[in-house]
């Protein structure tokens, strides 16, 4: 807290909100330098909190040369839930750009909104009174240079499943993924489909554009997508109105056959249609960085429709 004192603010406990401590007013922007300063010293505080507030545990990937967090109860939780956040990628005047470290949605929301619509402690904090155990990726610990970047992601996903997720009791899963963290889930089905396919029941997607990376992946995992997968996507619309379906739907495509309509009982997906991707939901917003946090009761019910916590 000390950080953000020197400069000028201090954080509101109930609402998280940053207050200036002479006034009282949320953030003002002064100069470019000083909002990535202020960034800096929020991202300290939201990994303090998660690890004060919230028991999660800094767990290093020796190969990846960072960390993750881990809750403590993981050790013996039937429930995991996989939070993946976004490139978060802003200007800096200095390196080029910034990514937006692990536990947040979007460094600008953290900032001028509120810690509450900006990072993880909301999931944190619904996942703690259940008692399932929360695992936070940290993929924007790359490269800045842009041709290693998603190798980079790829590489962390992969790394976390065989050193973290496969030594956890855990036989439910559930990932939330944000943005480019929708890219590290299906690189994940991709690479480590047979294992990851036996305790992986559900991801919620928020604005991933999960349908450009579906037609990556082999037909089962395809499948698994469509028939436990959503996707709230930025729109002005209401939250929850369907914008695409997939699931339970006829879906006109450009093959012999004219329809097709998923069920259970149906193996195969249509010939001629490989994006066929999960049914998008709009997330009451039009703000690609809100997405999450809009969608945040949604998404909540729906991992627990796919992994029931027993408390």
């Amino acid at each position: 807290m000390e950080r953000l004192e020197e400069l000028g603010y201090r954080l509101d406990e109930e609402s998280l909100e940053l207050r200036h401590i002479a006034t009282g007013a949320g953030f003002q922007f002064v100069s470019q330098s000083h909002y990535e300063c202020v960034g800096d010293a929020l991202e300290i505080i939201v990994h303090q909190l998660m690890e004060t507030k919230y028991g999660m545990e800094r767990v290093e990937l020796p190969s990846q040369k960072c960390f993750v967090f881990l809750s403590k109860n993981a050790v013996k939780a039937n429930e995991l839930v996989i939070l993946g956040c976004g490139a978060g990628k802003v200007a800096d005047l200095i390196s080029g750009f910034v990514f937006i470290s692990a536990g947040q949605w979007a460094r600008k929301l953290c900032i001028n909104g509120s810690l509450k619509i900006g990072s993880v402690l909301p999931f944190l904090e619904w996942a703690h009174k259940r008692n399932i155990a929360i695992l936070v990726l940290n993929p924007n610990h790359a490269s800045l240079k842009t041709e290693s970047y998603f190798k980079n992601r790829r590489e962390h996903i992969i790394s976390v499943w065989d050193n973290i997720c496969q030594k956890l009791p855990a036989k439910q899963l559930a990932i939330i993924a944000h943005s480019c963290g929708g890219y590290d889930a299906y690189e994940l089905l991709k690479y480590r489909e047979l294992e990851v396919l036996q305790r992986l029941k559900c991801i919620a997607f928020t604005d991933a554009g999960q349908s450009s990376y579906v037609k990556n992946l082999s037909c089962t995992s395809r499948m698994f997508v469509v028939q436990n997968c959503k996707e709230w996507v930025s729109s002005s619309v209401p939250l929850g109105t369907i914008m695409t379906t997939s699931s339970s739907e006829k879906k006109e495509i450009t093959s012999r056959k004219g329809y097709w309509c998923f069920s259970r009982s149906n193996t195969k997906l249509p010939p001629t249609k490989t994006d066929i991707g999960c049914v998008e939901i709009s997330a009451g917003t039009a703000s690609h960085a809100e997405t999450t946090m809009k969608a945040f009761e949604e998404i909540c019910r729906i991992c627990l429709r796919h992994i029931p916590s027993k408390v």
